[in-house]
């Protein structure tokens, strides 16, 4: 079941893009970077983390995105070290608004890494979020909620992200 789910999406994604390639000489943007908090369900918190992304927007509410991140977490000796890389679609409101809300999926790949020993999972993470103008047509702040799923081997770990930080208009 999952696996249709994702074949959907990304053939979702590839006729999104495809249908919306015209806009693309046209394309805007912007760039992100903020503080990254992770939990995996019913495990531990990982409250050390970053995340940066950067979206070219296809018309005026569809962008495709590029999604990075890092989480960092160490006790009692213990060091274990995860970075994600995604992309996918955003979908969101006109940059005209005072609250700008947003919905995105994107899928990807993680690369874990505990005491040196590494670990490579894929990533399938919906989530939704609001950027919020400091001045019109300016930096906005955004905060974001995310649900990662990683999948390695049969196994499937739900996830939950939560990131604040700056976003930047590219004009």
């Amino acid at each position: 079941m999952i696996r249709r789910l994702l074949i959907g999406v990304s053939t979702g994604i590839a006729i999104l893009a495809f249908t919306a390639a015209p806009a693309a000489a046209q394309v805007k943007g912007d760039v992100s970077i903020g503080y990254s908090f992770l939990r995996f369900v019913d495990e531990e918190n990982v409250p050390v983390g970053w995340n940066v992304s950067a979206a070219g927007r296809l018309n005026d509410f569809v962008s495709g995105i590029a999604d990075f991140g890092g989480h960092y977490y160490f006790s009692d000796g213990l060091e274990w070290t995860a970075h994600t890389f995604q992309g996918g679609v955003r979908v969101g409101a006109r940059r005209t608004s005072a609250v700008i809300p947003f919905a995105q999926v994107t899928f990807g790949g993680a690369l874990a890494a505990e005491d040196n020993d590494a670990e490579f999972a894929w990533v399938f993470q919906p989530g939704a979020g609001v950027d919020i103008p400091i001045r019109p047509g300016g930096p906005a702040l955004r905060v974001q909620v995310d649900f990662p799923i990683y999948f390695r081997g049969g196994d499937g770990v739900n996830g939950f992200r939560f990131t604040a930080g700056i976003s930047i208009p590219i004009k």
